[in-house]
C-alpha cells in the first residue's frame, strides 16, 4: 500500500474580487490513499500504486505540467444527489475579503462520455448547494486546438449528465474563510486549476 504526498496550502487570499488556484496547491484531499478512489496528482504521484484507468494518454497543455485527475477511471458514475460532495473530494480554503457576487471558473479536461463531469460546491453557502459541471471530451486543457480551456458553466443542483448550463455563481454575503469542494460524478475527469 502506497501513502500520497500531501500537499497543503491553508488557504488562498482574494484579492481585488479574485483568486486563482492551480488544482495541485489543496488544503487536503479525502481519501489520501492510492488504494482508494482518490485525486491522483499527475505526475508526481504517477510512481505510486493505484487502480489501473483504461490506458489513456496523459492530459495535454497543464498550467506547471500538474494537474489532479479523479483515479480509478473505471466508469465509476455518482448520479444521485446523497453522494454530491462525498469520497473522494478535494477542498480549497480561500480567503474571501470582498463580498459580492463570484463566477467558479474551472480549468478541466475529460476523455470521453465517461469522464466528463463533476461537481464543485462551497461549502459554506447552501445556495446553490452545488454545480454539476459537464463538458465535451477532450483531454486538453488549453482552449486552443479545441480543449474546453476555461469553463464558468455548470448546472445547479442537477445530478443528470448534461443540460441546464447557466454561469456558476455564488453570491459570498461576508469576509471569511470558504471552502471549495469539488468531488467526482464521473472518474476520470481531471482538474488543472480554478478561478473564482
Amino acid at each position: 500500500t502506497a501513502t500520497l504526498t500531501v500537499v497543503q496550502v491553508s488557504r488562498h487570499n482574494e484579492a481585488g474580487g479574485q483568486v486563482v488556484i492551480e488544482a495541485e496547491h489543496f488544503y487536503q484531499r479525502v481519501p489520501n490513499s492510492a488504494v482508494a478512489p482518490h485525486w491522483h496528482l499527475v505526475p508526481d504521484e504517477d510512481g505510486v500504486e493505484f487502480f489501473a484507468d483504461r490506458g489513456q494518454p496523459p492530459f495535454t497543455n497543464a498550467r506547471g505540467g500538474k494537474y489532479l485527475q479523479s483515479l480509478p477511471d473505471v466508469v465509476q458514475n455518482q448520479n444521485q444527489a446523497g453522494l454530491v460532495g462525498t469520497e473522494p473530494f478535494v477542498e480549497y480554503k480561500v480567503q474571501i475579503n470582498t463580498p459580492g457576487i463570484y463566477r467558479l471558473w474551472l480549468r478541466w479536461a475529460n476523455f470521453d462520455g465517461d469522464s466528463d463531469s463533476l461537481y464543485i460546491q462551497i461549502r459554506e453557502i447552501t445556495s446553490p448547494l452545488w454545480y454539476r459541471y459537464g463538458r465535451l471530451e477532450r483531454p486538453d486543457f488549453a482552449s486552443a486546438g479545441g480543449g474546453i480551456g476555461w469553463d464558468g458553466l455548470a448546472a445547479p443542483n442537477t445530478t443528470n449528465a448534461g443540460g441546464g448550463e447557466v454561469p456558476a455563481i455564488w453570491t459570498i454575503p461576508a469576509a471569511g474563510v470558504y471552502t471549495i469542494r469539488i468531488s467526482q460524478r464521473e472518474d476520470g475527469a481531471a482538474v488543472d486549476a480554478l478561478m473564482l
